[in-house]
């Protein structure tokens, strides 16, 4: 039961830090970690070069990394898992 309330816990936090990004950010975010699509391939669906793809997603997994504190408790972990 704990492990099934972290976890609703733990998606909660993830779609309100997602929805805190750049609309460029969860665009190539959802291309590459939902889709499945390979940097270069999303690069051409945006239209944008290759290195700006890669860009966007450092600067969105930077961005959530930083949220994480303030939005989960430490002892949970749940930013530590998601940022590496």
């Amino acid at each position: 039961p704990e492990r099934s309330l972290a976890t609703a816990e733990e998606r909660d936090w993830l779609r309100s830090a997602v929805a805190a990004l750049s609309s460029a950010q969860r665009e190539v975010l959802k291309l590459v970690y939902q889709d499945r699509v390979k940097y270069a391939e999303a690069a051409r669906r945006l239209g944008v070069p290759l290195g700006t793809v890669k860009s966007r997603v450092h600067g969105a997994i930077t961005r959530l990394g930083r949220l994480a504190p303030a939005v989960v408790p430490a002892s949970r972990g749940a930013a530590r898992r998601f940022a590496r």
